[in-house]
């Protein structure tokens, strides 16, 4: 059984109607400006996309609230500070709420001072953004920008006071961007800036007083062909670190064309970026160290600054490599590096693609210290030594004792002769020749006591004699007294009789 016509008819057109109310297009590429919250009601309703140019009026009070959009082309505040003849500012505008927008292709927002809050809770792709929200008389003290699911973007610029943001952060109003002569802006919070769930972008320019930078799933830096947003700029990473040091790591990256970081880091790590078709630039203001690993090929390298040591080993494929530090930093590691690469290196003709310059002085390689012969002169020396002031001491000690003994005064003669008289001592015995078996003296044995000095100290004899009553006499037999040995010539010493 078949369907009736009129039935199919009925379900076209309500699906017509459903699909129409569910997925308005506005816009028609047109600009449409909004001066209040009955002009988004009446001018916008029914709408979920519009395409053109949405204005928020100059005098627009309060907080900028657009529901139901999923999608707009551009969004713009009515001033901009190109041009001289347009409003130079937004007074009153306090907020900019788009709780429904999923994706836009161009966001600008100028000279809106009192801006305290821009919420776009749900969008996942972007095209370009501007916030510029200081005037030329006023400057805004701080914005929040909230966009937790933001998954993709093109280019996001931001300058301000900005404590919670992304991409082109910059609160120090140095933008080569905007030289539109405005105040420089006030001292803010440090900027926190956390995307957890951010992968792709286009350009990422993040400048200021940054306490934290997380962007743990950002794997590619390069053009997104979906956004009509084009510049020069594609596949950059700039990080401008004005505050305390910052540590940038991006775990996940693995794309990106160029890098340039200048500031105050403690340290910056890219542990998924093998390859770069572009250059890396760092320029350290504080003390810190590089290491290129595991970077593997770049066009180009930069070192400037206060970089304290670096490391490049890991490099494969390179065609430039400048350095120009501060510290004295051995460049030799480096050129090695560089004529692995490029064994034909010549600086006469190729000068610009490789140079360092650094205050590095190489010092003089100092000889290995001798622990050997230190030890074995130690372990023999030192015994000697001591053995040596043991004999030096010993033989000084024997020299004072000797000189101590001979120092002493002899003894008395006449007191010591009358202590042996008087039996005080021991009588020195008589000297007795040896005798000839006949009992005669024999000659030679005479002879061997004549050549012999006397035992006897001197003035013995005479003190004897003197005792007995004999005097010594020339001439006479030693052993002869009175009425002996008259009976031939008398030979030797002899004594007589006194009266």
């Amino acid at each position: 059984m078949g369907c009736p016509t009129w039935l199919v008819v009925a379900v076209i057109f309500i699906t017509t109607v459903l699909q129409s109310t569910s997925a308005f297009v506005c816009g028609n590429f047109s600009d449409l400006s909004l001066e209040s919250q009955a002009d988004i009601e009446n001018k916008l309703a029914g709408c979920t996309t519009y395409q053109g140019q949405i204005k928020i009026g100059q005098f627009w009070v309060g907080a900028f609230v657009l529901p139901n959009l999923t999608s707009i082309t551009s969004l713009n505040t009515a001033s901009s500070p190109f041009d001289p003849t347009g409003p130079r500012e937004h007074p009153s505008l306090t907020s900019i709420e788009l709780p429904d927008l999923t994706t836009f292709h161009e966001m600008r927002l100028y000279n809106a001072p009192v801006l305290s809050l821009l919420s776009l809770p749900k969008v996942e792709e972007l095209g370009r953004m501007i916030v510029q929200p200081d005037s030329s008389r006023e400057l805004n003290p701080e914005v929040t920008l909230k966009v937790p699911l933001l998954f993709e973007a093109s280019r996001m610029v931001f300058t301000g006071n900005f404590p919670r943001h992304t991409f082109y952060v910059s609160n120090s109003r140095l933008s080569e961007d905007y030289s539109d002569g405005f105040l420089p802006a006030t001292a803010s919070s440090p900027i926190a800036v956390d995307m957890p769930v951010l992968r792709q972008a286009n350009d990422m320019h993040i400048s200021g007083s940054i306490s934290k930078i997380s962007l743990p799933s950002l794997e590619i830096l390069e053009l997104v062909d979906r956004h009509m947003y084009r510049d020069v700029y594609n596949g950059r990473l700039t990080i401008v670190a004005d505050g305390d040091p910052l540590d940038v790591t991006l775990p996940s990256l693995r794309d990106v064309t160029d890098i340039s970081l200048s500031g105050n880091f403690d340290r910056v790590s890219f542990p998924a970026l093998f390859a770069m078709n572009g250059s890396l630039s760092l320029e350290a203001g504080k003390n810190m160290s590089y290491n290129s690993a595991p970077l593997q090929r770049a066009d180009q390298i930069t070192l400037n600054g206060n970089i304290t040591n670096f490391n490049v080993q890991s490099l494969e494929l390179l065609n430039q490599l400048h350095i120009l530090v501060e510290r004295p930093v051995n460049c030799k590691p480096a050129r090695a590096v560089w004529d692995k690469i490029h064994p034909d290196f010549n600086e006469n003709t190729h000068g610009f693609d490789y140079y360092c310059y650094t205050e590095y002085t190489e010092k003089e390689k100092k000889k290995p210290f001798p622990k050997l012969a230190v030890g074995l002169s130690c372990g023999i020396g030192i015994p000697v030594w001591f053995f040596f002031l043991f004999a030096l001491w010993h033989s000084r000690k024997a020299k004072k004792d000797a000189e101590a003994v001979s120092k002493l005064p002899p003894p008395d003669y006449e007191a010591e002769m009358t202590a042996r008289n008087t039996g005080g001592t021991e009588l020195l015995p008589d000297y007795e020749p040896r005798r000839s078996p006949r009992g005669h003296p024999d000659p030679a044995i005479e002879l061997l006591d004549m050549t012999r000095p006397s035992p006897h100290p001197p003035g013995y004899d005479v003190a004897v004699a003197g005792s007995r009553g004999v005097v010594p006499v020339e001439g006479c037999n030693a052993e002869q007294e009175s009425g002996r040995g008259g009976g031939g010539p008398a030979t030797g010493n002899g004594s007589q009789t006194i009266d």
